[in-house]
């Protein structure tokens, strides 16, 4: 819970570890045995759910975005985006634009024809 609603903070696994009050070690093991990947793994994974979120429905920039959802550069975000999504943050926002224009002549033609 802590991590999921501060995903943009620079979480140290040792300040995770002291405040569950675990080592580092047994820290990092329980949670691989409970979630299935690493804390820095989940952490990346919340970080690009909120980074698409903004792509979505903001009109921030990609470096605003970055430094928003935790990423210490641009670069490392667009590469991070790009492995795990497929496109560059760019790319997607600019088909979520185009995916709602054509939803939305379609609902205008529909209406139109009626």
């Amino acid at each position: 819970m802590l991590l999921k609603e501060n995903p943009d903070r620079q979480w140290r696994l040792d300040d995770l570890a002291a405040i569950v009050n675990l080592s580092l070690g047994r820290l990092a093991h329980l949670f691989k045995s409970e979630i299935g990947i690493s804390v820095q793994q989940y952490l990346t994974q919340l970080r690009l759910e909120k980074a698409k979120y903004e792509l979505e429905m903001s009109f921030l920039s990609i470096k605003e975005i970055a430094a928003a959802v935790g990423f210490p550069n641009v670069g490392r975000f667009t590469a991070s985006f790009k492995a795990a999504v497929g496109v560059t943050p760019r790319e997607y926002r600019k088909r979520v634009v185009n995916n709602r224009t054509t939803r939305k002549n379609l609902k205008l033609a529909r209406s139109a024809n009626r």
